[in-house]
């Protein structure tokens, strides 16, 4: 629910969103990686991490949506090889359709909102957060190949580009209780987190995933992850406050 449109306005900078339903974190920096790789000059970057971002090791099989690797890979033969399957047809109808007015364009800068589909005033019991299983040593806890993999990315980036990482709300039940297992593993996580953007100017990290007034009203969920506009708008600017002010931004939330 974060708005492209709303960042760009309030900082100045042209936002798109990358996001996609149901992708997990390799499958959403391929995405990155081949945005970065057209884009020479990039003015931030914006990165809403939920729990997949958390585990400590690279399931072998992704599941969940199908996702078209080849689209976003590097090496020209491995596009073109599919440019004639079931898939690109698709969308190549897809395309015409849209042409011929027959079919809504997606918005440019990539947002969609749900409440097309989840109104307000409606919370659904569903989607509780996929936290990963606890860690099995110590060494397995600070061990977080998504993470890594970000980072990579974030160093290659030029110094002057600032960074924000978020961790979005949920609601305020599905927050791990203090002193748990969980809450030790969450804690581990946010740290890998941060490290990321130490020391980057301009740059921050922020966890809204946690038990306060805002994430205790059902009213500002859709379901136990999807948060309503009155938080997205929160989020916003405590990007751009982050984006001016880097760790020593005010945040309301």
């Amino acid at each position: 629910m974060i708005e492209p449109a709303e960042l760009s306005r309030a900082t100045g900078l042209r936002f798109v969103q990358l996001y996609m339903t149901g992708a997990f974190p390799r499958q959403e920096l391929a995405v990155l990686d081949f945005f970065l790789r057209n884009h020479r000059e990039v003015g931030a970057l914006v990165i809403v991490t939920d729990p997949g971002w958390c585990t400590h090791a690279r399931a072998k099989e992704e599941g969940g949506v199908p996702f078209p690797d080849w689209l976003y890979d590097r090496t020209v033969v491995t596009y073109a090889a599919r440019l004639i399957s079931w898939q690109a047809i698709e969308h190549a109808f897809q395309r015409i359709s849209i042409g011929l007015g027959r079919r809504p364009r997606m918005n440019p800068d990539g947002f969609v909102s749900y409440e097309d589909i989840w109104p307000p005033g409606q919370f659904k019991e569903v989607g509780w957060p996929r936290d990963p299983a606890p860690a099995s040593s110590a060494e397995m806890r600070a061990t977080f190949p998504e993470i890594a993999a970000l980072a990579d990315i974030v160093r290659a980036l030029p110094a002057d580009v600032p960074v924000v990482i978020i961790v979005p709300p949920t609601l305020a039940t599905t927050v791990p209780k203090p002193g748990t297992e969980a809450a030790l593993e969450r804690s581990a996580c946010d740290a890998a987190l941060k490290k990321v953007v130490a020391g980057r100017p301009r740059s921050n990290f922020i966890s809204y995933r946690v038990d306060n007034d805002l994430t205790r009203d059902r009213a500002n969920f859709a379901d136990f992850i999807h948060y309503r506009p009155i938080l997205a708008r929160k989020i916003e600017q405590g990007i751009d406050a982050s984006l001016r002010d880097g760790e020593s931004a005010k945040i309301d939330f």
